[in-house]
C-alpha cells in the first residue's frame, strides 16, 4: 500500500474527531502570518514541507518576538533533527524521506493563543510513517507559555484524567465489542507527562494523545475535548482561563 494513502488511513478517524471544534478554533483576533519551510535534497533523497504562523503587530513588541521566537526554535529544532537522522540513516535506493508539520490555531483573541502543531515523517524504508505533536499556548501579557497548573487549581489532574479515561473507552467501544483499555489507564493517568500535549478554545480544554500512548498504531493518535464546565471546579479564574469561563 502506497505509504501516503496507509497515512492518510491512519488519520481519517483522528481527523473525524477534529471536526467538531474547527469551527471554533481560531477567534478573530491578533493577525497572524504564515511562514514556510521547504527544501528537498536529491542525494540525501528527502522532502520538508513546513507551514506555521508568526503573530504580527501585536501591541507589546517584546512579547510578539518573543512568542516568534518560541515558535521558531520549536520548528527549527525539529526540522534540524530530522536532517540530523537523515545524514546518519543514509538514503536507501527507491525510497524517499518526507517531513512536515501544519499548524492549527485553537484560538487566538487579545493576550491569549493556542496552536497546536500536527507532524508527519516517513524515514525512508520504514515499514511506516510517523505523526507527532506539539502544542504552544501562550500569555501575551506576561509573554510567556501556560502550563496546566496556571489554568487550574486544586486536584485537576485527576479529573482531567477522568474524563479523557471515559471519553477514550467510548471512542473504543465505538468500534470494537471487547476492548482492551490496559493502554488507555496507562497513558491517561494523572501523571503531568501523559498531558504535554495540550491546548485550550473558548469553552474546552484539548488534550492529544499521540500514537502508542493509548492505543495501537493502527487506531491511530486520539484527543480528548474537556468541556470547561467538567473543569469549574478546578479553574483559576485568575488564570488566563478566567475571562473565557466568566464571559
Amino acid at each position: 500500500m502506497n505509504r501516503n494513502i496507509l497515512f492518510t488511513l491512519l488519520l481519517f478517524s483522528f481527523l473525524l474527531g477534529k471536526i467538531d471544534f474547527l469551527a471554533a478554533r481560531e477567534s478573530i483576533g491578533n493577525d497572524l502570518v504564515t511562514k514556510t519551510i521547504k527544501e528537498e535534497s536529491k542525494d540525501l533523497k528527502y522532502s520538508i514541507n513546513v507551514s506555521y504562523h508568526h503573530l504580527k503587530g501585536y501591541n507589546d513588541k517584546a512579547s510578539e518576538d518573543s512568542f516568534n521566537k518560541y515558535v521558531d526554535s520549536l520548528i527549527k529544532t525539529a526540522v534540524w533533527t530530522f536532517k540530523e537522522d537523515i545524514q546518519h540513516l543514509g538514503a536507501p535506493k527507491g525510497f524517499t524521506s518526507e517531513y512536515e508539520i501544519v499548524d492549527t490555531v485553537l484560538y487566538n483573541y487579545e493576550n491569549l493563543i493556542s496552536i497546536r502543531f500536527d507532524g508527519y515523517t516517513y524515514y525512508a524504508g520504514a515499514a511506516h510513517p510517523t505523526t507527532f505533536f506539539y502544542s504552544v499556548c501562550y500569555d501575551l501579557k506576561k509573554n510567556s507559555l501556560i502550563k496546566l497548573s496556571d489554568m487550574f487549581i486544586g486536584d485537576y489532574m485527576k479529573s482531567i484524567s477522568e474524563y479523557c479515561i471515559n471519553d477514550l473507552i467510548r471512542q473504543k467501544n465505538e468500534y470494537t465489542d471487547n476492548p482492551d483499555v490496559s493502554w488507555i489507564d496507562k497513558g491517561a493517568s494523572p501523571y503531568a507527562g501523559n498531558y504535554e500535549i495540550f491546548n485550550f478554545t473558548d469553552s474546552f480544554l484539548l488534550i492529544t494523545f499521540p500514537v502508542y500512548q493509548v492505543a495501537s498504531y493502527a487506531e491511530g493518535p486520539k484527543e480528548v475535548n474537556v468541556p470547561f464546565i467538567k473543569l469549574k471546579d478546578y479553574i483559576n479564574m485568575n488564570g488566563p482561563l478566567g475571562p473565557l469561563v466568566n464571559k
